[in-house]
């Protein structure tokens, strides 16, 4: 159990890493290269975020280096994707019920948070088991 919780803990330090280098590279860029349209900003900003939690997910958090990288990269970015239209689905449908931006947007990421750990813990980085022969 506290090998679970330690692994939370470091899902979640990973997970606010990534953000903020989204949200540091999407601010940079509107503000030092003002040519990029809004949405290409966005787009790099985002890629950049994913690429941090990759890398930090697949080493510090579930110690997935007995694969190579590229049998975990697509299943990584299907769950991303998956957990990005959860997150909207859950997003407009509270906010369609309450109108409630805040509770929306916390409903939202406790969804796609909580997809994306499931999904890199027992699918993208599941660590390999050898099989014993009886």
């Amino acid at each position: 159990m506290a090998q679970d919780f330690k692994q939370a803990v470091r899902f979640l330090i990973v997970g606010v890493l990534a953000v903020g280098v989204d949200f540091v590279v999407y601010f940079g860029l509107l503000r030092f290269v003002p040519i990029i349209p809004i949405h290409i900003s966005k787009g790099l900003s985002f890629i950049c975020g994913a690429f941090v939690s990759f890398v930090g997910h697949r080493s510090f958090v579930f110690a997935a280096n007995d694969r190579h990288p590229k049998h975990q990269i697509l299943p990584f970015i299907i769950l991303y994707a998956s957990s990005l239209v959860a997150n909207n689905v859950v997003n407009s449908a509270i906010l369609n019920l309450t109108h409630v931006k805040i509770l929306a947007w916390f409903l939202a990421i406790c969804t796609s948070t909580s997809i994306n750990y499931l999904g890199m813990k027992f699918i993208v980085f599941k660590r390999k088991t050898s099989s014993i022969a009886s």
